[in-house]
């Protein structure tokens, strides 16, 4: 189990919903399949504050896309950015959680062209 300093880890039963005054709730599968990493990157921090959400508002699924955006950047050597990000991704709004999906007209970040 992953520690936090000054966590509190909801009892059974409480939702996400549920965090005391002064707490947010931040999603396990953030650490673990969106490889969050605290403190955040430079940015991901610059991607809350262009959509104007907070990290609390952020469905785990949205976090995967944009560290995984971060990393094909930086693995070409290519510096990301919220305008690049927006090239491939536009914000969702779901059950009261933001996400990215893919855009239409846009070609897969990671294609086979083999």
């Amino acid at each position: 189990m992953l520690f936090i300093a000054g966590a509190r880890y909801p009892d059974e039963g409480q939702t996400a919903a549920d965090a005391p005054a002064g707490y947010i709730t931040l999603f396990w599968d953030f650490f673990s399949a969106g490889n969050l990493r605290l403190p955040a990157t430079k940015f991901f921090l610059e991607i809350l504050d262009y959509y104007k959400f907070h990290i609390s508002q952020m469905h785990p699924i949205g976090m995967v896309r944009v560290r995984h955006f971060e990393f094909v950047c930086r693995t070409m050597h290519i510096e990301p950015t919220v305008s690049r990000f927006r090239v491939f991704h536009q914000i969702h709004y779901s059950q009261g959680f933001y996400s990215f999906v893919q855009r239409a007209s846009t070609e897969k970040i990671l294609c086979d062209n083999s």
